[in-house]
């Protein structure tokens, strides 16, 4: 009898803690964070990625009352960053905000990549896509994407475009520009996007690939003369700029930038599941909404599979890419 008193008073103890165990956020996949949520952002503070994962964290931790804070990891293209964050547990407290660059391009551009973008993450959802723009100097003789070919079609070898170095989107669009008209021009790497802006005003290179945001102010300021932009439509703050598509290069149209959110493998798909509400519930928030559009992206929510299967496009279609322009880094 005593012995039998013993056991219930223990069975009393633990079923309380079993229970709590098992209806906790993180392993039923109900809302809430036992902690602060961290999204790893592979660029430097003030990089537009960052500025915008800071938009989207002040979003998250206003909706769900919990800390959002945003951790810097910046280096080797990206790669620092998501080595990291593939790296860290599987509790739904990590979120990595990949890039086209980190998660698609380098598998195919580095030999040694240290880390599996589809092994070592699971996707929870694109949040934005980046388009980009050919662009010339406000006083280049250049109308049209089609005048840019017949020069350079003219004078193979002759025109010149910048990148902010090899094997960056900026070179990699230029690549493939070159597969899809048949032309030759001549790639000048820069060490940043800023140096590339500079000499494009001052006339040194011809035209150049950036994405919408970056290239808005100078297209606004008439600096300088958007020719073509990606995507599948018009953009809506760029009205009179046609598609690549509209102007005789549809293969380029499929070339842009995004941004993905991505958990640790190891995250259960439950958790996966809340976080992918969480992210569409912040952009559907209006004020986000305005403050992200207002930078020139497309905002887009995807379920996880969706995402995985984007995920595993871009990779094919950017290796693609690399491989024919013959790049290849250590």
């Amino acid at each position: 009898m005593h012995r039998k008193t013993r056991r219930s008073d223990a069975l009393c103890i633990l079923l309380p803690a079993v229970a709590a165990l098992l209806i906790s956020p993180i392993a039923s996949g109900q809302e809430g964070h036992a902690r602060p949520i961290r999204l790893i952002v592979p660029f430097s503070a003030g990089a537009s990625p960052d500025v915008m994962a800071r938009i989207v964290a002040d979003t998250l931790s206003r909706q769900l009352g919990t800390p959002v804070i945003v951790e810097n990891k910046a280096g080797a293209g990206g790669n620092i960053g998501a080595e990291y964050a593939a790296r860290q547990p599987g509790d739904g407290h990590t979120i990595f905000v990949g890039s086209t660059a980190n998660l698609a391009v380098n598998k195919t551009l580095y030999a040694h990549l240290p880390y599996d973008p589809e092994r070592d993450f699971r996707p929870v959802s694109i949040a934005w896509v980046t388009r980009n723009v050919l662009i010339v100097p406000a006083g280049a003789p250049y109308r049209s994407v089609q005048d840019v070919i017949a020069r350079a079609r003219a004078e193979p070898g002759r025109l010149t475009y910048g990148s902010p170095g090899p094997g960056t989107a900026g070179h990699l669009i230029g690549e493939l520009f070159q597969t899809a008209t048949q032309t030759k021009v001549t790639h000048v790497p820069y060490k940043g996007q800023n140096q590339v802006v500079t000499d494009l005003l001052g006339g040194h290179i011809d035209f150049s690939f950036e994405t919408i945001g970056s290239a808005l102010p100078n297209i606004e300021s008439g600096k300088v003369r958007a020719l073509a932009i990606t995507g599948s439509d018009r953009h809506p703050k760029l009205p009179d700029t046609p598609t690549f598509s509209e102007s005789g290069v549809p293969s380029v149209d499929r070339l842009q930038g995004w941004a993905m959110f991505a958990v640790p493998a190891a995250t259960p798909s439950a958790v996966v599941q809340r976080l992918q509400a969480d992210l569409a519930k912040a952009l559907a928030d209006e004020g986000t909404r305005s403050k992200l559009t207002a930078l020139g992206v497309d905002l887009r929510i995807t379920t996880p599979e969706q995402t995985r299967r984007f995920l595993k496009e871009e990779v094919e279609r950017w290796g693609e890419v690399v491989r024919t322009a013959g790049i290849r880094f250590d």
